[in-house]
């Protein structure tokens, strides 16, 4: 959906969300070369009340009021398992992830995580690979992502029935802020969460926490004595924040394959207002003429 108030809140940074909320925004300025931008590169947004607002998102602290988005949003709607790992993967590491998506390839299952080097990355390819849809959640915005040295991985994610998401502004850049902001969204959207490897400076720690407090369930692959550096999970599983997995076929037979969220249904008719029919309307004849 874009509605005027969106595209506006959108192209220009100094306007609160607040004034997004509100409703308020003064139709004074014209929108046509963001909504033109946004329908080519096929970006789209929801807000809070959306038929597409995943029911997820109602239960996030400090829940996002509006959500960028490019690809299949209809992913929403199935069981996600999100992965998140070391950016410094080891070996044991990424032979799991491996045997992983062996088990996972076929199965009617979505995976969650957030491109960054190591595991994260690997879940988005191997899901890539095994034909299995992906979300990547990003701390950045999707315009910013469309300049990134790296944005391959992101088209391919898009291109293999994927899906990109971020609560960003578009041109936003990554800040310190924005990281365990996007980890929060990982871990509240996702239904179980993995964790291969994590070292005791790793990002996944702050999914893990957000993960406890959505009651989200949460597993991981125990490691060597001797491996100094990956020891967290060892110590999340003996302190009873972890379910350990010592068996990759037995943990995905475990999990909920071939069934979509039981309280959710995927809307068979959107209903636009007037406002956003008129910017709808406008969008089609604006593509109809460079065509």
């Amino acid at each position: 959906m874009l509605t005027y108030q969106i595209l506006r809140y959108s192209a220009e940074p100094y306007i609160p969300l607040s004034q997004l909320k509100s409703g308020l925004l003064v139709e004074d300025i014209d929108c046509s070369n963001i909504a033109g931008w946004m329908w080519k590169h096929n970006i789209w947004a929801i807000i809070e009340g959306d038929q597409h607002y995943s029911h997820h998102w109602s239960k996030v602290p400090q829940k996002p009021y509006i959500m960028y988005y490019q690809g299949n949003l209809d992913l929403l709607y199935y069981k996600k398992l999100a992965i998140v790992g070391s950016r410094m993967a080891t070996s044991y590491g990424k032979q799991i992830m491996k045997d992983l998506f062996e088990e996972l390839a076929g199965k009617d299952i979505v995976t969650v995580s957030w491109w960054a080097e190591g595991i994260d990355e690997q879940c988005h390819r191997l899901s890539i690979e095994k034909e299995i849809p992906t979300i990547c959640i990003l701390w950045w915005g999707l315009a910013y992502y469309l300049s990134h040295a790296r944005r391959e991985l992101f088209e391919d994610i898009v291109a293999h029935g994927g899906l990109l998401l971020s609560e960003f502004r578009l041109k936003e850049k990554p800040a310190p802020y924005t990281f365990p902001q996007r980890n929060r969204i990982i871990a509240w959207l996702s239904d179980r969460l993995f964790v291969p490897c994590a070292a005791l400076d790793s990002g996944s720690l702050i999914t893990v926490a957000d993960a406890k407090k959505s009651k989200v369930p949460v597993y991981g692959t125990p490691w060597s004595l001797y491996e100094t550096g990956q020891q967290w999970v060892n110590k999340s599983i003996a302190d009873g924040d972890m379910h350990a997995v010592y068996n990759v076929a037995r943990f995905v037979d475990s999990l909920w394959l071939g069934q979509k969220n039981k309280d959710t249904q995927i809307p068979k008719d959107i209903f636009l207002t007037e406002t956003q029919k008129l910017v709808y309307d406008y969008l089609q004849s604006w593509v109809s003429g460079i065509i």
